[in-house]
């Protein structure tokens, strides 16, 4: 698997801050503090790779302690993180052990988001949620958006409740790196400063961008003009209907289900679709 993200000093866009504002009906500066006191230093580091926090108590856990005589630094109790420097020479030495498993135990990227919650953040599989998480920085908002709408935490971020907010989403130790008064900090911050955020597009930005989530589904038949409701990355019957009108109009089985020729289907309509009013831009 490649690690380094093709664009590293790329910042998330004020459009995509916009929409995943949107999407939790949520204050901007809000999301903004979190990605702040998550990743301080930048989503990616020097080498381009996405920023880590390897822990070994959870490689310990996934590999059922097979490496804690072997390899102490690797698979242990809870703590010796070491310094940021050490955090990918571990991943890759854990790696080679279990790749999985060495996946699964770090926290990833600017919302320091950990490798087994994979699936509240709108991946079915880890790898998949490290390879768009290496591929491009508004891949790490999409994974937030996800993750806290899957753990019932955007009402905290709502009402600004920072305690409750922190509690769901850094632990019960929260406490102990003053997670929830850093956030209400940075939050005063960044709610202090004048924006004016441009309306988003309504489809994804970058011509690379792949179907890989409900969430990437429904965006693209949003820029198609068939109408899934909201962005949620959820199989609701507003999305089950939307792809029941593609299939129609593509003349495949109606089904409304989320198949592979359903996804290749709806990205090569949503590439064509951009080809064309490029073309058209030009004209």
């Amino acid at each position: 698997m490649e690690f380094s993200c093709p664009t590293p000093n790329k910042a998330i866009s004020e459009e995509a801050y916009q929409k995943a504002a949107e999407e939790l009906d949520c204050d901007i500066a809000a999301i903004k503090a979190v990605a702040e006191v998550e990743s301080r230093r930048a989503p990616f580091d020097g080498d381009g790779r996405p920023t880590i926090l390897f822990e070994r108590h959870k490689f310990r856990k996934y590999t059922g302690g097979r490496f804690s005589q072997s390899h102490p630094v690797l698979s242990g109790p809870a703590g010796n993180y070491g310094k940021f420097s050490e955090q990918w020479p571990k991943m890759l030495d854990a790696l080679k052990l279990d790749e999985e498993a060495a996946l699964k135990s770090a926290s990833w990227g600017q919302f320091q988001i950990m490798g087994f919650n994979h699936e509240l953040a709108g991946y079915s599989d880890v790898e998949s949620f490290v390879e768009a998480l290496v591929a491009d920085v508004d891949n790490h908002l999409d994974a937030f958006v996800d993750f806290v709408l899957g753990c019932d935490l955007d009402r905290h971020l709502r009402s600004l409740n920072w305690r409750k907010f922190a509690l769901g989403y850094n632990g019960q130790n929260y406490r102990q790196n003053r997670y929830d008064e850093k956030m209400a900090a940075a939050y005063q911050q960044y709610a202090a400063e004048p924006s004016a955020p441009a309306k988003p597009a309504a489809a994804p930005a970058p011509d690379t961008f792949e179907i890989r989530t409900v969430r990437d589904l429904q965006r693209a038949l949003q820029y198609l003009a068939i109408d899934p409701g909201i962005v949620d990355n959820k199989m609701g019957p507003k999305t089950t209907a939307a792809i029941t009108k593609f299939q129609r109009f593509a003349k495949l089985p109606p089904t409304g289900q989320f198949t592979l020729e359903v996804r290749a289907a709806v990205q090569a309509a949503y590439h064509m679709m951009r080809q064309f009013e490029a073309a058209q831009a030009e004209a």
